[in-house]
């Protein structure tokens, strides 16, 4: 389990004297992200909405402000307000990425695709094109696009060096195989039926907390960093557990090979769980 991480009066301090530095010396996208997600979840958004209000024209400070927002639509809109008013800053192209998520999550595939699309083909380095390119895949094929979407997919795992990224794209190929095969084999357990090996059945658990919030602020972090990240909550030893799950895989193998490209970049453990019962595997 990972434990939840806190950070100092000293850590804040520096934070908040890095943002009233002059523009010449901003706060980078990493420091930004290392230390407000590590921070109490109410603290942090309390601080991070005063600081908004205070510098209203720090495109850096609407988008984590608009990141730990609670209500979705809310959110939304104040990610289309960065997009509109800083529009040329790798933050702008960073709310594109969100508002494309918001959309895939709610099933509005085309419109997704849409600012997938205008991330990839952004000149600005915002650390996400190539998950805006898998997400634009994966929109083509939930729209029912399935070979535009494989022929996607394979082009972007040719010329991705990220393990994490290829772990992705390797089980929704596999997916797209079995759909119209008779009979699956996953995992190497056994043979199941395509309406059973077409279900995502394990997960990369990455944290397990009895509080809600510890849990809120690991998937904000790794949210904020591109990565499909939900909590799980559960009921272990009458004891109610929210896990934190990043990703789900068809089978075990690729599972692991997601896990073990986690481990190696964040340095942090992890579990395979099987969704169906909710225990380590």
């Amino acid at each position: 389990m990972i434990a939840p991480i806190g950070i100092g009066l000293m850590h804040t301090v520096i934070f908040l004297s890095l943002l009233l530095q002059p523009a010449r010396a901003q706060i980078t996208e990493k420091q930004l992200i290392d230390l407000l997600a590590r921070e109490n979840l109410t603290r942090a958004r309390l601080k991070i909405n005063d600081l908004a209000r205070r510098y209203p024209n720090s495109p850096a400070m609407l988008f984590m402000q608009a990141s730990f927002t609670e209500n979705a639509q809310e959110a939304l809109e104040l990610y289309k307000k960065l997009t509109q008013k800083f529009p040329n800053t790798r933050y702008g192209i960073k709310a594109t990425y969100r508002i494309g998520q918001f959309y895939f999550a709610r099933g509005f595939y085309y419109m997704a695709r849409k600012y997938f699309k205008e991330v990839v083909r952004s000149p600005y380095n915002s650390g996400l094109k190539e998950m805006a390119q898998y997400y634009a895949a994966k929109c083509l094929f939930a729209a029912g696009k399935r070979d535009s979407a494989r022929a996607e997919w394979l082009r972007l795992k040719q010329i991705s060096q990220s393990q994490l990224l290829i772990a992705l794209i390797e089980d929704d190929l596999r997916y797209f195989e079995s759909r119209d095969r008779p009979e699956s084999v996953v995992d190497g357990l056994g043979v199941y039926p395509p309406s059973v090996a077409t279900q995502p059945r394990f997960a990369v658990q990455i944290g397990a907390y009895r509080k809600r919030e510890n849990a809120e602020s690991q998937k904000k972090y790794f949210g904020l960093l591109g990565y499909p990240v939900e909590i799980q909550e559960i009921v272990h030893k009458k004891k109610t557990q929210y896990r934190v799950i990043l990703g789900k895989f068809h089978d075990r193998e690729t599972a692991k090979k997601f896990g073990e490209a986690f481990k190696k970049k964040f340095q942090l453990s992890y579990h395979i769980i099987k969704l169906d019962e909710g225990n380590h595997d």
